[in-house]
């Protein structure tokens, strides 16, 4: 679920860019540490890219839920483990073949990015249903053109330079491992092979806990088989690419360390 969410959040964060730049539209701060808006230049980012990247991002936040309910019903299960976990809270179950009630434990940490995931996906289907309507459904009938892979290589391409030349300065270090960690993402939202929506035999199994309305359900299931292909060395090149960010963040934060122990 983490994984889905964090490639879900940096598909939304394209889109917030753009969201921000348009009149009369209310904005939020992400919880989640990110760069400095001036790292990228959004203004080649079109209504219609935003509003696909929304409709990616919700099809991730709903595989994201899909987990995180059936790992909600394995816990809840009667061969369900005892194992327990610090900072966790105590959630009752009931024993088949007893009726007794035991309890298992669910982390505050697994609450709170449930909780995250929800509002998430609430927000950026929100967002999705505004552009559309501001752009009165002309601009976003027809948005196969779109290509999420090349948007997403171009801005990581350019946040991830444009966090090297500052911090070959030495300028906002800490914006530039938060602009690196965000290029990875990015990349890593390139490289999801699955498919962008599950089935509705999975579907129907989520647990009220984490349930949505229909028009939610249709949303996302809109993005069936819109998945983009790559070609296995298209695929080597953001490997790559990914491999060579990571480098580079690990060598920012021992900076940023010894910098912190010299003080």
């Amino acid at each position: 679920m983490e994984g889905l969410a964090y490639k879900a959040y940096a598909l939304s964060y394209l889109a917030d860019m753009k969201w921000r730049l348009l009149p009369n539209t209310p904005t939020s701060r992400d919880p989640l540490s990110q760069p400095d808006s001036s790292f990228l230049n959004t203004s080649d980012v079109t209504i219609e890219d935003a509003f696909v990247l929304y409709l990616r991002a919700l099809s991730l936040l709903h595989r994201a839920m899909v987990d995180a309910s059936h790992y909600w019903i394995s816990i809840h299960s009667p061969n369900a483990g005892d194992a327990r976990s610090p900072n966790s809270q105590a959630a009752p179950r009931t024993g088949a073949a007893t009726g007794a009630t035991t309890s298992v434990t669910v982390s505050a940490a697994f609450n709170s990015a449930v909780q995250w995931v929800r509002n998430r996906f609430n927000e950026c289907l929100e967002r999705a249903e505004a552009l559309k309507q501001l752009a009165r459904g002309n601009e976003l009938d027809n948005v196969a053109h779109v290509s999420i892979v090349r948007i997403l290589y171009e801005q990581s391409l350019a946040l991830s330079r444009e966090a090297a030349v500052r911090e070959l300065k030495w300028m906002d270090p800490l914006d530039c491992d938060r602009a690196y960690q965000l290029a990875i993402w990015m990349l890593s939202a390139i490289l999801e092979t699955a498919a962008t929506s599950v089935a509705s035999s999975e579907s129907s199994s989520t647990s009220s806990s984490f349930s949505h309305r229909d028009g939610r359900q249709r949303a996302v299931e809109s993005l069936k088989d819109d998945q983009e292909k790559m070609d296995p060395e298209d695929r080597t090149i953001v490997e790559r690419f990914i491999a060579s960010i990571v480098k580079r963040r690990e060598a920012l934060q021992r900076r940023l360390m010894d910098n912190d122990s010299n003080v």
